[in-house]
């Protein structure tokens, strides 16, 4: 049974069960920064296995980057101009979407920071950077480009480094999209010189221009970087344009959904005994992408239980608060969570939930149709970003 709609209207199509692995990658992501095994970190059996498992939840991330990919191919492959105006409210929808309630998180907690210190400041270094070191932090922050620098990564709203990574794909996917127009494979070519150009960054970039420790090592580049994650989003550019190519998406002889799921399952388990050299992860960033398109494409054209899961109303909310979730999820507001008295894993976890619902539906979402309604004349397609 084919769950896709006709060629005409595919641009304005809704995918339901992505919209709920959303709320999976930000729930794997959320259990890979609070683990709840971590007294089994040392030792032997069933509970330092699981442990070293969730350690690899950091997936959820790859998760998020192949379906910007592959939504981004979705929404604009059709409409793609290389032209001025076209690239303006591109960029623009882009950042509308995206940047308004990552700028509160950000004001509020360089605000915390400066203006009341503990508990909210997460690192000591805060203290001791000169006025001049702050203010390049923070407009490393409110540019989105943190995230080509080691020594400030993990700066202001700590997830936020992955949109420097989105950010620097919707610069690069209206050229990527004009390049696989006609045929796919440039895509590898794409995948092959992304890494490559940023590996070159890194081992040839002058050693006394690596302020704040720009493009600083391999293992930054792979874990932390566009360049380092460029593929994955190229694999879902590529699912993208396989289903946008078919009218209907046939069903598989094999249940996609079901092999896709124990792929991943396997895949992060084999990731527990690959190490963390930059070649390793990197490799296992691949494999995640590969077996993470194919359970999309299970959801995508196959009628299953877990695909009615994620269709159902309260995991789609959470899939819409899911940007909200990442965001909030690690940082000052764990800290007002302390001084709340909420300190279990579990009501943690119900917190963040409540108040990524809440900013969704008060703050994040009437923000979105305000600029959507501002924009309605410009008849461009609405991306809700991962």
């Amino acid at each position: 049974m084919s769950v896709h709609p006709s060629t005409t209207s595919q641009r304005s199509a809704t995918y339901p069960a992505l919209t709920g692995i959303r709320a999976v990658a930000a729930a794997m992501v959320f259990f890979f920064h609070y683990n709840p095994l971590r007294d089994a970190a040392t030792g032997e059996g069933l509970r330092h296995y699981l442990y070293l498992f969730l350690t690899q939840w950091n997936a959820g991330v790859t998760l998020f980057f192949v379906l910007s990919g592959f939504l981004i191919t979705h929404r604009y492959r059709d409409s793609l101009e290389l032209s001025g105006p076209w690239l303006r409210r591109y960029l623009q929808n882009r950042l509308a979407r995206i940047y308004p309630v990552y700028l509160l998180l950000t004001v509020a907690t360089f605000a915390l920071w400066h203006f009341v210190g503990e508990p909210f400041v997460v690192a000591d270094w805060w203290y001791p950077l000169t006025a001049l070191d702050k203010l390049v932090v923070m407009g490393m922050n409110l540019t989105l480009t943190r995230a080509y620098f080691e020594h400030v990564m993990f700066t202001g709203v700590l997830t936020a480094w992955s949109l420097t990574v989105e950010e620097t794909f919707y610069l690069t996917a209206p050229l990527v999209l004009w390049s696989v127009r006609r045929r796919w494979q440039p895509l590898l070519l794409w995948a092959a010189v992304l890494p490559l150009l940023g590996l070159g960054l890194v081992l040839f970039w002058p050693a006394s221009l690596k302020y704040y420790g720009f493009m600083e090592t391999p293992a930054f580049l792979v874990n932390y970087t566009y360049f380092g994650h460029a593929a994955e989003f190229m694999a879902g550019v590529g699912l993208g344009m396989w289903v946008a190519r078919r009218p209907e998406l046939p069903r598989a002889r094999l249940p996609l959904t079901l092999l896709g799921s124990l792929a991943l399952v396997a895949v992060l388990a084999a990731g527990t005994q690959m190490g963390e050299s930059p070649a390793a992860r990197f490799a296992l960033g691949l494999a995640i992408a590969g077996v993470v398109c194919v359970l999309f494409y299970g959801l995508l054209s196959e009628a299953t239980l877990l695909q009615r899961a994620l269709a159902w109303n309260l995991v789609q909310e959470l899939g819409r608060a899911s940007y909200v979730f990442y965001l909030l999820h690690v940082g000052v507001f764990m800290s007002v969570l302390d001084l709340a008295g909420v300190t279990t894993l579990g009501g943690r976890l119900l917190a963040v939930t409540a108040a990524s619902i809440a900013l969704y539906r008060f703050v994040e979402h009437p923000l979105h149709l305000r600029l959507k309604a501002r924009r309605a004349r410009v008849q461009m397609p609405v991306y809700t970003p991962v």
